[in-house]
């Protein structure tokens, strides 16, 4: 996967999320996915 592919899918997970579309997010997002979040201390 290239960089353009993964902001892609990246972009489409939050949009998908953001209309709050839990079946279409999870055909793009795979159960066993983990996310992690960035922050400054």
């Amino acid at each position: 996967m290239n960089l353009t592919e993964a902001l892609t899918l990246e972009h489409n997970m939050w949009k998908t999320a953001q209309n709050r579309d839990a079946e279409k997010f999870l055909e793009i997002v795979s159960p066993q996915a983990v996310m992690i979040c960035g922050g400054f201390r």
